[in-house]
Formats: C-alpha cells, sequence, structure tokens
C-alpha cells in the first residue's frame, strides 16, 4: 500500500492486516475500561457501513449537493471515532 495514496478506514484494513493488536481502542464502558481489537474495530465499521448501505444512505456523486447527508450524535468518542470511519468508509465526510 502506497502510504500516500490511502484513505483514513484504508488505515484500519492495512492495520487488521499487517499488524493486528488487542487494543487499537479503548473506551470506559459502563465506568470499566474495554479494549477493542483491529479485528473488532473493522468488523463493527464494516457493519454499520452496510447497514447504512441497506438503508439506501450513500454518497451518490459525492458532490457536497448530491449527497446524502449524516449528524453524528455519540455519548463518548469512541462511538463517534467508529462513526466517522464509517461515514469514510462509505463515501461520505
Amino acid at each position: 500500500m502506497d502510504h500516500y495514496n490511502y484513505r483514513l478506514f484504508d488505515a484500519i484494513d492495512y492495520q487488521a492486516k499487517h499488524f493486528p493488536k488487542p487494543d487499537i481502542l479503548n473506551a470506559k464502558v459502563e465506568g470499566t475500561w474495554r479494549s477493542y481489537s483491529t479485528l473488532e474495530v473493522q468488523q463493527t465499521v464494516n457493519r454499520l457501513t452496510a447497514g447504512l448501505l441497506k438503508l439506501g444512505v450513500s454518497g451518490n456523486d459525492f458532490t457536497t449537493g448530491g449527497a446524502d447527508k449524516i449528524a453524528i450524535i455519540s455519548n463518548n468518542r469512541l462511538n463517534g471515532c467508529l462513526q466517522t470511519l464509517r461515514y469514510s468508509k462509505q463515501g461520505r465526510s
């Protein structure tokens, strides 16, 4: 992979393939710290992306006016991070 020509979500796929980690992300869940592995983050982002695509949400022509709009409402930074990766993978910003 040319490191000058990939997108944010490509980094997760690359890391999962070449440098998987048991704790790529960590978050407090109900007062207890929980680690999320590279594979778990990758699978979560892929499931979230597939869900939106199944609902018909897409980037359409990828212009500001033509793309479907989504708002991120998250109660923590982990959810916001996963949602941002999902939207990026789906071709939206």
